[in-house]
């Protein structure tokens, strides 16, 4: 059976290559802070909305000392927990006091930090839900600047903000263009902005408190900053930007807000002036859901959110940034996992919802089938032949992906081709074909945890297994790359969730 389904494989591949030739977790941002002594520290920030550490450039993880309000060197107990060291970032060498590099929490904490993002049990009833026909039409996304009490004005040039959400020239990298590309005009998402702006200059909402109360606590730097209130602060925040733009800048009846007619705000991009800010937060990108209280905009409730940051640099305020956030709230799951004690990443850079590149990659497209639905059917091979494929970015979806069954009915393969030449896929790896599992018991591969949640897609690359993360920038195949096969005796090979050979190709 193995070699039919490799000359298969095999002669996808070779139809791809001779076609024509025509990209939020983030990585080592920097980030500064200043001591109690007033000493300025240079560090970086890796992570997500959930969980993200502060360290210095030789990946030894920084916190702040709760008691000093100095940023030190963390250590581990025998417990797992995570505590600050008496050695102060930037001053003393970690490597040489047997500090260990790359320290994170704890699994129990990081399960936590999951959970106090769920929305409680009492409220989910009231939360929308995608429906059959979800993703089809025009969906105005509304933005509402917002700056704390006692700050200056966001100083980002109106237009430059609005280039990244609204360019639709031909090749613009814009939400707008991004989405009615990659959902071939299925979806259209202009953007409206509040309150109104004075020319090119952006006008925002000041709030009644200032930034430190949208921070953690710490006894020493930061005494009015939240503790288990985190969601009602900033749940405050968002509820009274939005009564004051229907006090003083309504928005118009004639922008639909609810595309698919739950009653619900389709969407709301909340932008704060300010960058992100270490350790997990309140003041770093997410997308959540407003459920403690009834809000609403011209009738229809506030619900989906997109909280961004303006000062967190073009490495974050981005228009990648922002289609990650618009596809999660369009119903897309993370593709990479919340579990960070392995360095393995499913579908790394070559999907928007694994680690999404600059400009934004097109997702694959099995995640535009199943959570964009832009397509209405994958087909299927089922013998051996020749077949013809489109690349991801093509405007025809009648054959960009093909799905191959395997042994455990709850599994398939999907294979697509990408090319790196064209619109919105400059950022990926190469050109060529991928082969990717699925595996139907699964939602995305955020909640993997290698006992009793898997990954949903994983994408085959070079010496990549559940617990080794191989090359996946050498995933895709092609002629002159060395990999023109996929079977049990190459590399990679077909395996399962639970690791072994699929039986397809034994």
């Amino acid at each position: 059976m193995f070699r039919s389904l490799k000359k298969l494989f095999l002669t996808a591949l070779l139809i791809a290559s001779v076609l024509p030739v025509w990209a939020v977790y983030v990585t080592s941002m920097p980030a500064i802070r200043i001591q109690p002594n007033g000493d300025t520290l240079h560090c970086f920030v890796t992570g997500d909305e959930f969980y993200h550490r502060m360290h210095d450039a030789g990946g030894y993880t920084i916190v702040q000392d709760p008691e000093s309000g100095y940023y030190v060197y963390a250590v581990r107990l025998q417990d797992s927990t995570l505590v600050p060291s008496t050695y102060i970032a930037g001053i003393d060498n970690p490597a040489e006091l047997g500090v260990q590099p790359g320290l994170t929490i704890s699994h129990k904490e990081m399960k936590q930090r999951y959970e106090a993002w769920e929305v409680p049990e009492e409220y989910r009833q009231s939360l929308p839900r995608k429906t059959s026909g979800r993703n089809h039409g025009t969906m105005n996304n509304i933005v509402i600047f917002i700056r704390f009490y006692g700050d200056n004005e966001i100083n980002q040039t109106f237009s430059s903000i609005n280039a990244k959400y609204n360019d639709s020239t031909e090749n613009g990298v814009s939400l707008y263009n991004y989405f009615k590309h990659v959902s071939l005009g299925k979806i259209h998402i202009p953007t409206h902005y509040y309150p109104t702006p004075n020319g090119n200059h952006v006008v925002s909402y000041e709030d009644i408190h200032p930034r430190g109360y949208y921070m953690p606590f710490n006894r020493h730097s930061n005494p009015d900053g939240y503790g288990q209130d985190r969601a009602s602060r900033e749940f405050g925040l968002i509820e009274r930007a939005v009564q004051y733009i229907n006090d003083s800048f309504p928005i118009p009846e004639d922008i639909d807000l609810d595309m698919d007619g739950d009653g619900m705000v389709d969407n709301i991009s909340f932008i704060l002036k300010g960058t992100y800010t270490g350790w997990s937060d309140l003041l770093w990108p997410h997308k959540w859901n407003l459920y403690d209280r009834e809000v609403y905009i011209n009738g229809k409730r506030v619900s989906t959110f997109n909280l961004l940051l303006e000062g967190a640099g073009d490495d974050y305020f981005n228009t990648s940034t922002f289609c990650h956030e618009m596809f999660h709230s369009l119903g897309a799951p993370d593709l990479y996992r919340y579990y960070n004690y392995t360095s393995v990443s499913p579908v790394a850079s070559w999907d928007l919802m694994g680690s999404n590149s600059k400009p934004p990659q097109h997702m694959s497209a099995y995640m535009k089938y199943k959570y964009g639905n832009w397509m209405d059917s994958i087909p299927t091979i089922t013998k051996p032949g020749i077949y013809s494929i489109h690349s991801a970015a093509s405007d025809d979806y009648s054959n960009i992906c093909y799905k191959v069954a395997s042994s455990d009915p709850n599994q398939f393969y999907m294979i697509e081709y990408r090319d790196d030449h064209e619109l919105f896929e400059t950022g990926i790896p190469g050109s060529g074909l991928l082969v990717y599992r699925i595996d139907t018991r699964y939602d995305g591969n955020a909640g993997y945890n290698d006992y009793s949640t898997f990954d949903e897609v994983w994408l085959y690359r070079p010496g990549g297994s559940a617990h080794d993360n191989g090359n996946p920038s050498q995933a895709y195949m092609r002629t002159g790359s060395g990999r023109t096969s996929f079977y049990y005796g190459t590399n990679p090979h077909p395996w399962l969730t639970d690791g072994s050979v699929d039986s397809t190709f034994a």
